[in-house]
């Protein structure tokens, strides 16, 4: 679950923050796994490269984060999953993720907070970092893939919060505001609203969708903006790809509703079959970044996740990076 974010400081650098467990994720049928936050950091140039600049443990969660066992690790062991980056002034970010709510639960609540740059400092999600829990949206049974944009032209105009909504039938995208100017949390009053359900997309992902990824433009003078949200869709029949959805709203004032979003019409935009030499890959996460040089700007930066088979038995995981230009059509 890669969530990437580029930061302009002088030089711009590249910040990755991702799930990781200590404990192999086949082990879920039998046993629960828990996970942590990792994040890392490069320079510009050579962000498809290395990432030297990592924390050592996690960024955030426990260390080990899994102990299926019962006797190699003791305490309480909440699972921090999904994270997301919002690239904020200071240099700072918002990061936000799904925390358990309660060891061994697998239901997730939305967590948010602001935090520094650095990758060597730990993050400490509490009880008054929760910005929605699951009763707080009837229609979920858990909250998963927190995502978040600016609400408005200024930082007091607050973010949208957009998540996958866990529930009986398949998946479903869901979204509700934030205020930002003391804290994080969402307003009085305010209730969540679907955002992208299965069945206004096509077959591609009639399974449900999931882990929204929001990119938001200003046009018109800073009076509207275009909003572009990609998101995991899942087939039994076609397997697991990437979609988009694109609205247009006022953001002068701030967004007092979300636009309405259109299925894009050349939906899926990246199937796992795009990747030459990678029979049998699977799709299994992704995040997308808008790059923060002003020179730059139609350029959008991919760090899409999948599952790779090995020869003779077995699978790895692997973080694949590209770079495309995407024209801003209104």
């Amino acid at each position: 679950a890669p969530t990437l974010a580029g930061l302009e400081g002088g030089e711009t650098r590249w910040h990755v923050m991702v799930e990781g467990s200590n404990d192999q994720p086949e082990l879920e049928d039998t046993f629960r796994i828990g996970y942590a936050l990792g994040q890392a950091a490069v320079g510009a140039s050579s962000w498809d490269a290395d990432w030297p600049d990592s924390s050592e443990g996690p960024r955030a969660g426990a260390q080990p984060p899994s102990c299926f066992d019962g006797s190699t690790c003791t305490g309480t062991r909440t699972s921090l999953r999904e994270p997301f980056l919002l690239p904020r002034a200071g240099p700072r970010f918002v990061i936000a993720a799904a925390r358990e709510t309660a060891m061994g639960s697998e239901v997730f609540a939305l967590v948010a907070r602001n935090e520094a740059v650095s990758p060597s400092m730990g993050v400490s999600f509490d009880d008054d970092d929760v910005v929605l829990a699951p009763e707080a949206d009837p229609a979920c049974l858990s909250l998963r893939d927190p995502a978040l944009a600016p609400r408005g032209a200024s930082p007091g105009d607050g973010l949208w919060l957009f998540y996958t909504c866990e529930r009986v039938g398949p998946d479903a995208i869901h979204a509700v505001p934030l205020e930002t100017v003391d804290g994080i949390r969402v307003p009085e009053g305010a209730t969540p609203a679907s955002v992208i359900a299965p069945s206004t997309i096509g077959a591609f992902g009639r399974d449900g969708v999931s882990g929204p990824e929001p990119i938001v433009d200003v046009v018109d003078a800073g009076e509207n903006a275009v909003v572009r949200l990609w998101f995991l869709a899942r087939s039994n029949v076609a397997g697991t790809s990437v979609g988009l959805a694109v609205g247009e709203a006022p953001i002068g004032a701030g967004w007092d509703a979300l636009p309405v979003l259109q299925a894009y019409p050349a939906n899926p935009v990246l199937e796992a079959s795009a990747f030459a030499g990678c029979e049998g890959c699977t799709l299994v996460g992704f995040g997308v970044a808008q790059d923060p040089d002003p020179t730059r700007r139609g350029r959008l930066r991919f760090l899409v996740a999948r599952r790779v088979p090995r020869d003779g038995g077995g699978r790895r995981f692997e973080l694949v990076p590209f770079e495309q230009p995407w024209v801003l059509n209104r």
